[in-house]
């Protein structure tokens, strides 16, 4: 699902489902970068036409009630993660899932509460 605003109609929020995302960018005369993306709207929506800018929120992963760190504490060897534990004064093994770059999931190896560095 994805939630998108329009430039041109300030007043309308809509969810819909994104179809097609375009490999390739086109470049205007001014240098501006876009994306053709195909969303498909919940029928009846209104004054929405094909071509208009827009903003669109588009959730690639979801996540709740997990245990994240800042990415930036990890240490990565091999493809395997670790940890550096206060609490425990070592280096530890983890396992981690998604990502949004800023900050990582932990499945496993460190608790909720553990206290990590960089």
């Amino acid at each position: 699902m994805a939630k998108i605003s329009f430039d041109a109609l300030e007043e309308v929020s809509l969810t819909g489902s994104v179809t097609f995302i375009s490999p390739s960018s086109a470049i205007d005369a001014n240098g501006i970068v876009t994306y053709r993306v195909d969303i498909t709207f919940e029928p009846g929506t209104t004054g929405v036409r094909e071509g208009m800018s827009t903003t669109v929120e588009y959730i690639v992963q979801e996540a709740k009630n997990i245990l994240t760190v800042p990415t930036s504490f990890l240490s990565e060897t091999d493809g395997k993660y670790s940890l550096f534990s206060l609490d425990r004064n070592a280096i530890i093994p983890v396992e981690i899932g998604i990502s949004d770059g800023k900050m990582t999931e932990v499945r496993s190896g460190v608790k909720m509460g553990e206290k990590v560095r960089e």
